[in-house]
């Protein structure tokens, strides 16, 4: 992703992290955890987003990877 091919993109890339454990206090919280991250990584990851803050989006395989770690929260 450095030097990415957007337009008037920034050659420095810089993922964020969100470190949550994989156990929640309940069902509940871990479900309210799980669609917000889902929403992150997907709609939130959408151009509509993004183009307000001159992000990129991530790539594909990291979304994909985002999805496996998300799906192993639990409460």
């Amino acid at each position: 992703m450095i030097n990415g091919s957007a337009a008037g993109s920034y050659p420095i890339v810089n993922y964020e992290y969100g470190i949550v454990s994989t156990r929640q206090a309940s069902a509940a919280k871990a479900q309210t955890l799980k669609a917000f991250l889902h929403w992150a990584i997907t709609t939130g990851n959408s151009s509509s987003y993004l183009s307000k803050v001159s992000f990129q989006p991530l790539p594909g395989e990291i979304q994909s990877i985002s999805a496996g770690l998300i799906a192993k929260i639990t409460g």
